[in-house]
């Protein structure tokens, strides 16, 4: 099967966000990459009637990562900004502790060991997960994702599919792919909003399926998908 068309792997929202003649706001579905920037002192002005226009609060130099200017963060669902204080706490006392978990037995590898265990116990209270050990912790997503697929994937029947989003990031269509061929890999279709068709899932064979792949909420729509009537 092919990829989705590129009228929905990309496009504009309706409403550009424009500031001294210079488009600041580009959102690309499929590739999931958003940016916003915005010179010093000026206003800006959506179009498409999403934000009013009104002058912009000033940060202070190097707050935008670019060496200067405002900006108006609109990426939360890809990373939070800014982050609460304790989590630069953590990641810095992490940081500053002598030990790696699991690879010593000295002070230091214990304490390590213990912050894993407990963020696993909390993860599984927060999951309802009734076993922390069956909690896997990975550096990124997209490892996390390419593990799981190829491991759902691997010793499956020669006709059975994996369902996923039409509007789903590269690091869950491509290891799918790689795992199963393109005929194997079905888009469930989304309406205008990119929301998923529940209609549509009612009628998808279970026995065919190894899984539905579908992201919660969209780091570039802002969407949240309706994951409890999917899992339903």
């Amino acid at each position: 099967m092919s990829r989705p068309p590129a009228a929905v792997r990309h496009r504009r929202p309706s409403g550009d966000i424009v500031a001294d003649g210079r488009v600041l706001l580009d959102r690309c579905f499929y590739g999931c990459h958003s940016s916003v920037s915005f010179r010093r002192g000026s206003d800006h002005v959506a179009p498409g009637g999403g934000l009013q226009e009104r002058s912009l609060d000033r940060l202070p130099d190097g707050d935008d990562h670019r060496g200067g200017g405002t900006m108006i963060y609109l990426d939360h669902a890809a990373t939070a900004h800014p982050r609460h204080p304790g989590v630069a706490d953590a990641m810095r006392d992490a940081l500053e502790l002598a030990g790696n978990a699991g690879r010593g037995s000295h002070g230091g590898a214990r304490a390590a060991g213990a912050i894993v265990a407990s963020c696993r116990e909390r993860i599984s209270h927060l999951l309802g997960v009734t076993d922390p050990q069956r909690i896997s912790l990975f550096p990124s997503s997209t490892l996390a994702l390419s593990t799981i697929i190829a491991d759902l994937c691997s010793g499956t029947d020669d006709d059975a599919v994996m369902w996923i989003g039409a509007l789903e990031h590269n690091a869950v269509w491509r290891p799918a792919v790689r795992a199963l061929g393109e005929d194997r890999v079905r888009l469930l279709p989304v309406d205008e909003g990119g929301q998923v068709d529940l209609a549509r899932l009612e009628q998808l064979d279970p026995g065919a399926g190894i899984a539905v792949v579908l992201q919660h909420a969209s780091n570039v729509t802002g969407l949240i998908q309706p994951i409890e009537e999917v899992g339903a």
